[in-house]
């Protein structure tokens, strides 16, 4: 048992019954009343402003490169010569669109086997400018053939991005990625940290599995691979881009984040670079009917067909609109990784501030897009307790730090 855990045994062994069931009542009074604070008295956060753009993405295009790679590079299992015959292809398409595409290979272990995974990088980054990248990738399950939703549907997306982001005038750079051995712990992801922060990545944007059939909206994805969370400024950028083309999307609520944050886990390329302190996240569609789309879901039922254009305009309008209004940021948040807020609390002020949830007493709202506390970040409105700070760290342990 830890120290901490010793000296609690000790002080409730201390206790009388009596004392301790007040204690329990208390305890569990005061998180009710939390709880019912938050719910009913939460207010919205300020949002970033985004200004809609007429988007030139072209969803039939962004089908057809998808319908090629599906079905012209089928068995796309990373270090197969299927995938590379894929690798070839997405060079070559880079190029075609006027980009200077290199090859970034790296070793891997795979079902026993010492294999060679490569991901394609067409980089049109810029040098003293923030830089944007957008990934998908092109890699498929050995239990899979033509990988269709999962994720040759992205790299669509991707190759089409490509095309319309190259003649269109942008303040921010962009690097489109095709990545490999997504499928098998986000391998080419991990290789790719180095490369973004030496071309001064702001974000990275991760575009995998866009469901056939009609889509409701699209789903962002923020959890780090053992660290890291999507920042704020990133999550409420990306949530008022998809606005602006008139697309739903939702994110993790509360409860899901804090269960998110406690398992670190991911299951997409946002992960790693989170992990390397990139801001990232994912982005994918939200399937009509779940339960078709899970049993297709790494079988050899995800083949090409009934992909509506409406849903492959849904994501790609609004990574486009991301990429402008990231351009115009006067500039980069610094948030780190461990920010987490949702909502302003009236009577509680609120901020997670890098892992550690800080409730003060009767004061205001918390500053512009969560960005800290008393501006030490910048932007936030001084927020000053009454008596202290009660602080729960990111194990929940409370802590009272005076003044």
């Amino acid at each position: 048992m830890t120290a901490t855990g010793l000296f609690r045994e000790s002080v409730t062994n201390m206790l009388t019954l009596k004392q301790r069931i007040t204690l329990s009542i208390t305890t569990f009074g005061a998180w009710i009343l939390v709880f019912l604070i938050g719910f009913f008295a939460r207010e919205p956060l300020p949002q970033p402003p985004v200004a809609a753009i007429q988007a030139r993405f072209d969803p039939t295009r962004a089908i057809e490169y998808a319908r090629v790679l599906a079905q012209d590079y089928p068995d796309r299992v990373t270090g197969s010569p299927a995938a590379g015959r894929a690798t070839a292809y997405l060079h070559g398409e880079f190029e075609r669109l006027g980009y200077q595409a290199i090859n970034q290979h790296f070793g891997m272990w795979l079902r026993g086997e010492r294999v060679q995974g490569t991901n394609v990088i067409a980089n049109e980054g810029q040098a003293n400018a923030p830089n944007v990248a957008i990934i998908a990738h092109y890699d498929g399950q050995t239990t899979s053939h033509q990988a269709a939703e999962d994720n040759a549907s992205g790299v669509g997306v991707l190759l089409e991005l490509a095309r319309v982001l190259r003649d269109e005038p942008h303040a921010a750079g962009v690097i489109f990625i095709a990545t490999d051995a997504e499928e098998w712990g986000m391998i080419g992801a991990r290789h790719l940290s180095e490369f973004l922060e030496s071309r001064h990545t702001a974000a990275a944007i991760s575009i995998d599995h866009l469901a056939a059939g009609r889509s409701p909206g699209l789903a962002l994805h923020c959890m780090g691979q053992f660290g890291g969370y999507t920042p704020l400024w990133l999550r409420q950028l990306v949530a008022q881009s998809a606005r602006a083309q008139r697309v739903a999307a939702a994110g993790p609520g509360p409860a899901w984040e804090f269960i998110e944050r406690a398992v670190e886990v991911s299951s997409q390329d946002q992960g790693p670079l989170l992990r390397a302190g990139i801001p990232a996240l994912n982005l994918s569609t939200l399937p009509a009917d779940r339960a078709a789309k899970r049993s297709r879901y790494h079988t050899t039922a995800d083949v090409f067909g009934d992909f509506e254009p409406d849903t492959f305009r849904q994501l790609g309008a609004t990574v486009e609109q991301a990429v402008a209004a990231i351009g115009k940021l006067p500039s980069i948040p610094s948030e780190s990784m461990g920010d987490w807020a949702v909502s302003s609390v009236r009577g509680i002020c609120r901020v997670v501030f890098q892992d550690a949830v800080v409730v003060c007493g009767v004061c205001g709202s918390v500053g512009s897009w969560g960005d800290g506390v008393g501006g030490e970040r910048g932007g936030g409105e001084e927020c000053r307790p009454l008596k202290g700070t009660f602080v729960l760290d990111s194990r929940l342990t409370p802590h009272f730090v005076r003044g």
